[in-house]
């Protein structure tokens, strides 16, 4: 036994560790941390009645943004296995999620060790294991997060493809088929990426050796085996969600459509590939809007007007700016020089996939948020990798000072967006109107039954995105101490007399003006950026905004 332990290679150590220091960033405190949407509290309400009998298995999945294209639902297969497995509750049906994040750690590696050498694939895997951007998709319930997972998976045995030919084991087949059937039912962008990406090396292949097709035949057969519950509801209603397909809409309901539609589509696609490369390496800039054009321009209007600019942020754009440059002209440098033909086949098919991700997010890069680019996570990586290559060949005595620096630098600042992130979750204090903790939503209820009641029936009174956010998680979080949790949105007066009434809005504080729809307000309690009012079911009609200082209301009550 400690012989067997001892000719273990170094390699593996090292990975393993790196493993478990990103298993430990990805499970702490898992279930109270863990985002719960409108979404994620129907998707288990959906998984749960499936697992009770009450609904049939779903034939389709999620929709897509704000079109009416529905996605296939693999998803929901993924999170049905876990509840069967693990139970049904919003933890168990982020476990997926948790699973297949863990699992491109180690194929992380394996993806990078096919260029570069151990040491830089180790190093480069490490900071990957403690980024906050793969850490933040590896904690909740989305159907786009295990993405990275598939997206690797889909590379390396495209690659192994591409240079094994008719050599290589029918496993690596299998792998296409299982990442582009899985694949296209976890975004919109993969169903164009991955099929495009997919019939070009398909004719290139073909083109080269004819003989390839009974393998292809192979993959597209599995990835209609992966698709036959949607293919089965397509031929019942006419190929009508297909036919979405092309027709999706442009538009979308994220923030960042409006403020940058009046920038060059072209100019706006590379700078948020510039902002994403950034953000997923180093968790810098802005974590949802790509937004690193309109700060350029209003700090060229503030030096215009004199005003002082901020520092670290020009720093920052301009590191950022920097890497990508070199990242992409690497990427051409190294493959043009590249005389193994493996290599060069493993760079010329990330420059092929990469490019071709520059065109399918063009249509939408007015409203492509930072989340939009989860499908290039590794990019930056092998960036960094190639940037690494080039110090270690062209400067080799600052090789590993260089390594160590700049690793540092990356991990200090993923550790510094991740200390801040904890200190918010841990004291409880991290609910906003678009940001919805599941922990918080037990201490909101918890808070609500100790001040309005047990009462088998509560009503929630909200405005905006408050009601649309969180109405479905706190009734689902009511459910589970059997509380009916009622809405009303048009006329107040149909609410009962007797009943419990409860208000979401923004925090309470001096001055501050909340409108109850003319319930006074007999008690709150903040939560983050969220305010929980618990209301007298004594309406004053006409009285809109009340109180206008909550502070002095609530003292002369």
């Amino acid at each position: 036994m400690k012989n067997s332990i001892s000719k273990i290679p170094k390699r593996i150590w090292i990975l393993a560790l790196i493993i478990v220091v990103g298993i430990f960033l990805r499970t702490y405190h898992f279930h109270d941390w863990l985002y719960f949407y409108p979404d994620q509290a129907r998707d288990v309400l959906v998984v749960k009645d499936f697992l009770a009998g009450k609904s049939p298995l779903p034939l389709m999945g999620f929709r897509a943004a704000s079109t009416s294209f529905d996605l296939g639902a693999m998803y929901y297969y993924f999170q049905i296995a876990s509840g069967k497995l693990f139970g049904v509750a919003p933890s168990t049906m982020a476990y997926p999620d948790l699973f297949f994040n863990i699992l491109a750690i180690p194929l992380l590696y394996y993806f990078l060790k096919r260029y570069f050498k151990t040491n830089i694939s180790l190093v480069l895997t490490g900071l990957y294991s403690v980024s906050y951007f793969a850490i933040e998709y590896s904690r909740f319930a989305w159907n786009p997060n295990p993405m990275p997972f598939f997206v690797l998976l889909f590379l390396l045995s495209l690659w192994k493809f591409l240079t094994e030919k008719e050599r290589v084991h029918w496993g690596w087949i299998v792998g296409i088929g299982v990442a582009v059937g899985i694949g296209i039912q976890l975004h919109t962008i993969l169903i164009f990426l991955l099929t495009s990406v997919s019939l070009i090396t398909l004719v290139v292949s073909l083109k080269s050796n004819w003989r390839l097709w009974k393998r292809w035949l192979l993959i597209i057969g599995i990835v209609l085996l992966l698709n036959t519950n949607q293919i089965v509801s397509e031929t019942r209603h006419n190929f009508s969600n297909t036919k979405k397909l092309f027709k999706l809409s442009a538009g979308s309901t994220d923030s960042t459509g409006a403020a940058n539609e009046r920038y060059n589509p072209l100019a706006l696609d590379a700078v948020c590939h510039v902002q994403a490369n950034t953000h997923i390496i180093s968790s810098l800039g802005n974590k949802v809007e790509c937004n690193y054009l309109t700060i350029a321009v209003g700090m060229y209007k503030q030096k215009l007007l004199g005003i002082p600019l901020d520092v670290k942020k020009i720093l920052e754009m301009a590191a950022g700016l920097l890497f990508s440059i070199f990242g992409y002209g690497l990427l051409i440098y190294f493959y043009r020089r590249e005389k193994d033909q493996k290599r060069k086949t493993f760079l010329g098919l990330i420059g092929l996939y990469i490019g071709l991700s520059f065109l399918i997010i063009y249509p939408v890069i007015a409203d492509a948020p930072l989340r939009y680019y989860l499908q290039v996570f590794f990019v930056p990586y092998l960036f960094l990798g190639l940037i690494f290559e080039f110090v270690r060949q062209k400067y080799p005595k600052i090789f590993f000072p260089a390594v160590f620096v700049v690793s540092a630098l990356i991990i200090g600042f993923n550790f510094n967006t991740l200390l801040v992130e904890t200190k918010l979750y841990a004291s409880n204090d991290h609910s906003q109107p678009q940001h919805v903790v599941l922990g918080e939503l037990t201490h909101m209820r918890d808070y609500i039954v100790s001040q309005a009641g047990s009462e088998g029936k509560i009503y929630m009174i909200a405005d905006g995105k408050y009601m649309q956010n969180y109405y479905y998680p706190l009734s689902y979080v009511f459910s589970e101490k059997n509380i009916t949790l009622l809405r009303e949105q048009k006329d107040y007066n149909n609410i009962p007399p007797d009943a419990q009434l409860f208000y979401v809005g923004k925090k309470g504080g001096s001055g501050l003006a909340v409108d109850t729809k003319g319930f006074p307000i007999k008690q709150y309690q903040n939560f983050g950026e969220i305010g929980i009012y618990i209301l007298k079911n004594q309406r004053q009609l006409g009285s809109k905004s009340y109180p206008q200082n909550i502070d002095d209301t609530l003292n002369n009550n």
